[in-house]
């Protein structure tokens, strides 16, 4: 009786733990904290827009700095701007809805120049 027990106990171990690692979210999601740490570590303000894609892409996102297009950015409740405006993704290595790490890179359209970063998570990509 008591290895009847053992194994049991084993295979729902075992169920949990293979659930958990296809799943992926128990290594590859990160927590917002997180991501702004990643984010401000990035040091990518400064940079010329074609540099910090590079940057960008070294540490595992995908951007091209040729998708960048003009958007007004609000900068306060009374001030807005155009900047030359570039998402990068990264995703979980889930299969099914992975977390989106979103880094928004705004640069000033005349010297094109990273003035501002933004980032956002997308829990669940599921559509």
């Amino acid at each position: 009786m008591p290895t009847t027990y053992k194994m049991s106990c084993s295979r729902s171990a075992l169920f949990v733990l293979l659930s958990s690692l296809l799943s992926g979210c128990v290594f590859t999601r990160v927590s917002d904290d997180a991501f702004a740490r990643e984010v401000n570590n990035l040091h990518v303000t400064g940079m010329s827009l074609h540099a910090a894609v590079m940057e960008m892409n070294r540490q595992g996102y995908r951007c091209s700095a040729d998708s960048a297009r003009l958007t007004k950015v609000a900068l306060d409740a009374n001030n807005a701007r155009f900047f030359k405006q570039l998402e990068c993704s990264k995703q979980s290595m889930e299969a099914f809805c992975p977390q989106i790490r979103n880094v928004v890179l705004n640069a000033d359209p005349d010297s094109d120049k990273v003035i501002r970063v933004g980032k956002n998570i997308t829990q669940r990509g599921c559509f």
